[in-house]
């Protein structure tokens, strides 16, 4: 083979090689890149998407569980997505394909066989797992990606390869042209002809060389008569030579008898950090920490020392000491016989294994210390290790159980058979989906006690052989936890059942004799009395209106804390709010001689949404505290917008008040249930301790913030915000009926009523109306009344024995005709959550809760007759 061949093949093989490296590295790395891309982008989706769903998933919103999958799919790439609580799928969309198949999570984009990245995230709350979402990404892209890279690189190769070959043909012809005359010319010489000198071309590095040739030509003319008396000498030192180059080791040192010095090559220098210049004729014991005249005599060397390796610690010229292997070998020669000696320095494969035997002591140590059982099996399942916990863990000891199967003493007897049909399934398939997983199993100990363990299996190959990392890890105190927990919860639901339901009873059996002693005083008020009796008269009536305002504070304050309260959502104006609400406290301001007033920012748009009914409950409840610890100066309503940075209501509203005042320590205290700015037991103002309590509540359950600025005998500055953009929002209340349209004015009353006291005050308030009342004591005696007589209007209580007022409305609706048209207005000191969609979905037309003052009956009357 020429030498422009060869030139040719040895570059063109050099960059084969680089291309195929870099084309494969490169290749490599944007697999793996994509790969990592497509996983980061799989788990932030997931994540997204489990997190938004979460709610959904534990309230059973399958709507929103659409909708947030509608979603999630018109992003690029998603194929599908799979939303399921614990026991089922609940909402799936996508490819049908995709979403028919059995789902498997992928975790490298070689595992894929669909063109689909599988992955899934599970749903949780409080420690709980209550479902999964799963979702699948096409990797078409990234693939198309990868193969039109792979195209691109093979052609740019191809052509690197094409213009390398070029290249490499035209330096090769000019190198061999050159060399072709040394060639000539060599041949020449070696045919003992030394008077043919080259021509000399040029100035380059070939035209040196040429010259040198020259000049070595006719040096060689003149040494040659004496290389050829040399070559009987060259014949014995050649032999010598030969022997040394036939060593393995690294160093070659060779020495006399004596273990002097002759011969110290390259390696040796490399090694010792001498010359061979430094050390010939000096004793070998110049390289070694002890000398080596204990092991053998140089002059009597025996056959036990030859051929042995000694280690040995070396020196070097710095003076630094270091592990080698030393060997000697007699070379036998004509003349001077002497000996060989191997070195090879093992200071490297010495650390190497000083750091092996750390590393096996440190993971031995691991094993030890884990709080993990950790026991390793071979593919038959019998126990080859085991560490200190796994002995503690089950009670036995470690040479006790070592070749016994594991399954046998460790795992309980309804596991032992899938545990065993695993590890067979590996080892003659290699499937692996059983592996990298927690199993939750029951385990067994020495005392044959059973208990909860969580099992891990991975699997180890040495050689050819398989083996089984097993982690164990008992799980009794968790599982003990999670039943500790499960019963907690039942426990306070049924604890906030029965709450529900006394507050129910409470609220019943406090407002109907309240509705009575309401109603008597009203009807007093309206016969002829004396100052003194008119006096009490007032004191009565504010006792009893303030014991249905504490009444009606608990039952606010328990909706919230149940998460049963729910707001109205509609568009209102603001400023007609606080105009009401004045116009019902100003006769409290009245009597206190406290002027009233209120101011909107210039140029504020008042319409929001939001819930104005709520909203006039906090203002009402702030404006009543404002009157109450003010005794002269102002109180002051102002309506601002909300900073642009808030993200928590559009507008804010102000009172200012010019009252008592609220010392600092109370001021963080004074939003908690049954705080007051006056707690001792001489307080003047009275009041439960609830009111802003439930203002908080209310203000944070439609998204707002409220608080307090106050300084002592100054005033006092309370504000909250609200609303959202008007028009956005629907209204989620349920509403009553349509109302009708009755053709006839209300003249006649059925009034049904079981308490007889409520009976009287309800009859008394009507009859004062003008109207004409005829009254019953229960539901089936209303139902009769129906049938029998022709009435404009019911006025239905809700308790009542043998039929309740909601089976009543249900019956009379039934009876037809002009039964359903009759408007039946439901009256019930029931005051609870949810009462009023029971009332509406009977039958009924409207709701009132007890107490009902007369103005509240008539308007009732009056609303429904037209």
């Amino acid at each position: 083979m020429s030498f422009r061949l060869k030139t040719i093949l040895g570059i063109a093989c050099i960059e084969a090689c680089l291309l195929m490296a870099l084309a494969i590295s490169s290749l490599d790395y944007l697999r793996t890149s994509n790969q990592e891309e497509l996983q980061r982008r799989a788990a932030t989706v997931v994540t997204l998407l489990a997190t938004a769903t979460s709610d959904a998933v534990l309230s059973y919103d399958l709507a929103r569980l659409e909708q947030l999958s509608a979603d999630f799919l018109s992003n690029k790439g998603i194929v599908y997505v799979r939303v399921s609580d614990r026991d089922r799928v609940l909402v799936k969309a996508g490819d049908v394909t995709a979403l028919q198949r059995a789902f498997h999570a992928d975790s490298a984009l070689e595992s894929i066989d669909d063109g689909i990245y599988d992955t899934f995230k599970p749903i949780e709350a409080a420690g709980q797992q209550y479902g999964r979402v799963e979702i699948g990404l096409s990797t078409g892209s990234i693939q198309a990606y990868i193969d039109e890279a792979r195209e691109r690189i093979m052609m740019l190769a191809g052509l690197e390869m094409a213009l390398v070959a070029l290249f490499s043909w035209l330096l090769g012809s000019y190198l061999t042209r050159q060399l072709a005359g040394l060639e000539s010319a060599s041949k020449t010489i070696a045919q003992g002809d030394f008077s043919q000198p080259l021509k000399v071309r040029g100035r380059d590095e070939l035209a040196r060389v040429t010259n040198a040739f020259n000049c070595m030509a006719a040096q060689l003319g003149e040494t040659y008569q004496a290389l050829q008396l040399a070559l009987a000498s060259a014949k014995n030192h050649g032999e010598r030579l030969q022997a040394v180059m036939d060593s393995e080791l690294d160093g070659l040192i060779v020495t006399d008898q004596e273990g002097l010095i002759n011969l110290f090559n390259h390696a040796s220098e490399r090694i010792f950090g001498y010359s061979a210049r430094e050390v010939l004729g000096r004793h070998l014991n110049l390289l070694l920490v002890n000398p080596v005249d204990h092991l053998m005599s140089w002059s009597n060397m025996t056959n036990q020392a030859i051929g042995v390796v000694y280690e040995v610690q070396g020196r070097r010229k710095n003076g630094s000491v270091f592990h080698m292997d030393l060997s000697l070998t007699e070379l036998h020669a004509v003349e001077e016989p002497g000996f060989i000696a191997l070195v090879r320095d093992t200071t490297e494969s010495k650390r190497i294994y000083d750091q092996l035997c750390a590393s096996e002591s440190m993971k031995k140590a691991m094993l030890e210390t884990s709080l993990e059982a950790i026991v390793m099996i071979d593919k038959h399942d019998l126990i080859c290790e085991l560490n200190q916990s796994a002995t503690r863990l089950f009670g036995y000891k470690q040479q006790e159980v070592l070749g016994e199967p594991m399954a046998d003493l460790f795992i309980s007897e309804n596991y032992r058979r899938a545990h065993r049909l695993n590890l067979w399934r590996y080892v003659d398939t290699g499937e692996e989906h059983f592996f990298g997983r927690h199993y939750e199993i029951m385990a067994i100990r020495r005392s044959g006690q059973e208990f909860p363990i969580e099992l891990s299996i991975s699997p180890i190959h040495i050689g050819q052989e398989i083996f089984f990392s097993v982690f164990l890890r008992d799980i009794t105190e968790s599982k003990q936890a999670q039943q500790a927990l499960r019963l907690g919860q039942e426990q306070a639901e049924q604890a906030s059942l029965v709450k529900s339901q006394f507050l129910a009873m409470m609220s019943h059996e406090i407002r109907t004799p309240l509705n009575a002693i309401l109603g008597t005083q009203e009807l007093l008020a309206d016969t002829p009395l004396d100052d003194q009796q008119k006096n009490y008269l007032q004191v009565a009536n504010e006792a009893g209106n303030a014991l249905l305002a504490l009444v009606n504070d608990i039952l606010d304050l328990t909706k919230v804390e149940a998460g049963r309260l729910v707001l109205e959502l509609t568009d209102f104006d603001a400023e007609q709010v606080i105009k009401e609400v004045l116009r019902v406290v100003e006769k409290k301001a009245e009597t206190k001689h406290l002027p009233l007033s209120y101011q909107v920012e210039p140029g504020l748009s008042t319409r929001v949404s939001g819930d104005p009914w709520r909203l006039r409950q906090v203002l009402l409840n702030l404006l009543t505290n404002a009157i109450k610890f003010t005794n002269q100066g102002h109180v002051t309503v102002y309506l601002s917008a909300r900073a642009h940075t808030e993200a928590d209501g559009l507008l804010q509203i102000d009172v200012i008040d010019t009252g008592i005042g609220i010392a600092k320590d109370t001021q963080a205290r004074l939003f908690t249930v049954f705080t007051q700015a006056d707690g001792s037991d001489t307080r003047r103002y009275g009041g439960s301790g609830l009111g802003l309590a439930i203002c908080k509540s209310l203000v944070e359950l439609w998204g707002g913030h409220i608080g307090v600025d106050s300084q002592e005998g100054v005033g006092s500055r309370f504000w909250f915000s609200f609303g959202d953009e008007p028009g956005v929002s629907v209204n989620k209340v349920v509403t009553s009926l349509s109302k009708p349209q009755p053709q006839v004015s209300v003249t006649r009353i059925l009034l049904v009523e079981d308490s007889l006291v409520n009976q009287a005050v309800l009859s008394s308030f009507l009859k004062t109306g003008g109207h004409d009342v005829y009254a019953v004591d229960c539901g089936l005696a209303a139902i009769e009344a129906v049938k029998n007589q022709h009435f404009d209007l019911i006025f239905m209580d809700v308790s009542m024995p043998d039929m309740d007022g909601m089976e009543a409305a249900r019956r009379i609706r039934l009876l037809g005709g002009i039964a359903l048209k009759i408007p039946i207005i439901a009256i019930t000191a029931h005051a609870v959550s949810g009462y009023r969609e029971q009332c509406l979905a009977a039958g009924m037309n409207d709701y009132a809760n007890k107490p009902i003052t007369k103005a509240q009956l008539l308007d009732l009357v009056t609303k429904w007759r037209h």
